[in-house]
């Protein structure tokens, strides 16, 4: 799966210094953005669907699709900068074996609710035309059953992305997602994987994702967008804490990979993606590649 997820990342980036042949324009003119006008609707909703496969699950016969992360967005424009919405989330998987090989039906889920923001173009009177800096924070509450079990009391993610535009059809996303979880409890009885009831596990406190992805516009239709990131995860210690629970107080992961956005019309976008992952705290880990389906659809 190494030189599967490889080889798709260096033909990415081949197709990417095939592109560059395609005519540039100007920087400036590629990060001007059409402000919403003040006639338009303050109101919208969206909804975004990502769903996959991973690589453990094709040694089985009937492989389950797990939609992990979805939700349907009710947003408001306060004014051409700042946006403010709330987000009912849910998951979906089909009937089949998930990665953990334990079999399971098809399954509809409640994840948790979130009010969400986004405020960009910060500090635009400062950078440079070619940066722009976004804010994105969210705060989610315990609609979830994984949630409840933990006694999460909520948690808040601080999202902060900052793009560098070399033209009009390129540009460098530098990102951080530092989320803190207020938690009940230090420990909780897991029943997320039916192969092992009553896990007793340590309650997250804090995890993080920063990363690097690289955007190309082929065309209007199509563009792509490798990315290497780190994720960082704390759990909260305990008492009862086993000495092997202690060991994984802090978990590393690293993953790199990349994807294809198709866009067939302006409200309405797909991306195709693979990404492999490897533990660095436990390097023994096998690596695991998952292949995702990401769905972003305008509704109104």
């Amino acid at each position: 799966m190494f030189k599967n997820s490889l080889a798709f990342l260096i033909t990415t980036i081949f197709l990417i210094q095939l592109a560059f042949a395609q005519s540039m324009t100007p920087v400036n003119t590629a990060i001007n953005q059409a402000p919403v006008k003040s006639d338009e609707n303050p109101f919208s909703i969206s909804l975004f669907m990502i769903g996959g496969y991973s690589d453990q699950q094709f040694r089985n016969a009937n492989p389950s699709f797990d939609i992990f992360d979805s939700y349907l967005a009710f947003n408001y424009n306060i004014n051409p900068d700042v946006r403010i919405s709330a987000r009912p989330a849910f998951g979906y998987s089909t009937d089949g074996v998930n990665k953990y090989s334990d079999k399971v039906g098809d399954r509809s889920r409640i994840r948790d609710f979130s009010f969400a923001g986004s405020i960009r173009n910060i500090l635009e009177n400062i950078l440079d035309d070619s940066l722009s800096l976004k804010f994105k924070p969210r705060l989610y509450l315990p609609t979830s059953d994984g949630s409840k079990d933990q006694g999460m009391i909520a948690s808040f993610l601080a999202e902060t992305e900052l793009k560098y535009y070399l033209s009009r059809y390129n540009s460098f996303k530098f990102y951080i997602k530092p989320k803190y979880y207020f938690q009940r409890n230090t420990v909780y009885l897991d029943n997320s994987i039916p192969s092992r009831p009553n896990y007793l596990k340590q309650t997250t406190m804090m995890d993080s994702e920063h990363g690097l992805e690289f955007n190309y516009d082929i065309s209007k239709f199509f563009a792509l967008k490798p990315i290497v990131a780190f994720e960082e995860s704390w759990s909260n210690t305990s008492s009862v804490n086993t000495s092997k629970e202690a060991d994984q107080y802090h978990k590393t992961t690293i993953f790199y990979g990349g994807g294809i956005e198709i866009k067939p019309t302006r409200d309405f976008s797909f991306t195709v993606g693979v990404r492999t992952t490897k533990d660095l705290i436990t390097p023994a880990k096998t690596e695991e590649t998952g292949y995702s389906i990401l769905t972003d659809i305008s509704v109104f």
